[in-house]
């Protein structure tokens, strides 16, 4: 049989899916029995964040307004003053209750419910490489299969399911046995990957050391945050927000007000 181009880039793409879906695979049901992986990311972004040269721009006092010789604000930098201030409080209480949300979320069934939407999303995935890839070998050898008429893709699909009972559809060449060999495999390997992660993932969740150890290392960052705008302004946080309602702000108290409602009593003081 001669090869055309079109041959060999279906048989490329075919291929390409195929590796795409064994790594997807595998780093789904490894990131499901790794739940601390997810706060560590979390930690790793807010660690970079709150060290970001524009998070110190937008929440620290500008040389201008420390001008000694200035004896009162105009409206222009009473704007300013008001803005990196209510940002400095915004960012430090973000961070907090960020870090609290994460703490939830580490003995909560928020991660069974994250694992089984990674699951449900590589079981349409598969399907949808599995049905390409037999697509393409049957474009690329209409006598890979057993069929009869002209399979249209829906059906070629439905005999890429993981049961694949009752298709219209029969494997006859070496690749198109080889490929629902591996769709067998795959299948038992799903499920028993998802029914492990289920029995495993909450008690890992909730003793698993390195996720405890990273709610932590947020709620410092948080504190450091704190501990920066306390010098910067040398005012409490008390304070700061009674100074921005005092402005007459109302954005960022709406935000800090909201975000402090839902962190429980003196957990900054933690």
């Amino acid at each position: 049989m001669a090869v055309s181009g079109n041959h060999v880039i279906l048989g490329v793409c075919a291929s390409y899916l195929g590796v795409y879906f064994v790594l997807l695979m595998a780093r789904t049901i490894w990131f499901s029995v790794k739940p601390s992986h997810f706060l560590k990311s979390q930690q790793t972004l807010i660690d970079k964040i709150s060290s970001a040269s524009f998070v110190t721009q937008i929440t620290t006092v500008s040389p201008e307004l420390r001008d000694s010789a200035l004896q009162k604000f105009s409206a222009a930098q009473l704007t300013t003053f008001q803005s990196n201030l209510g940002m400095a409080v915004l960012v430090s209480r973000a961070t907090y209750y960020w870090a609290y949300q994460l703490e939830k979320y580490r003995t909560s069934a928020a991660s069974l419910i994250l694992s089984a939407i990674a699951y449900a999303s590589l079981y349409v995935q598969g399907i949808v490489v599995f049905s390409v890839i037999n697509w393409a070998i049957l474009k690329m050898d209409p006598a890979a299969f057993s069929y009869s008429g002209d399979p249209a893709f829906l059906q070629v699909a439905y005999y890429s399911l993981f049961h694949g009972a009752g298709s219209a559809l029969s494997p006859v060449s070496g690749v198109a046995v080889a490929v629902k060999i591996a769709t067998n495999v795959v299948a038992p390997l799903f499920i028993t990957a998802l029914v492990t992660q289920f029995l495993i993932n909450r008690r890992q969740v909730e003793q698993d050391a390195a996720a405890e150890e990273a709610v932590k290392k947020i709620k410092a960052a948080g504190a450091e945050l704190e501990k920066r705008f306390k010098q910067e302004y040398e005012i409490s946080t008390e304070e700061a927000i009674a100074r921005l309602q005092a402005l007459g702000e109302s954005f960022f108290l709406t935000a800090i007000t909201a975000m402090s409602a839902q962190l429980p009593p003196d957990y900054d003081a933690e």
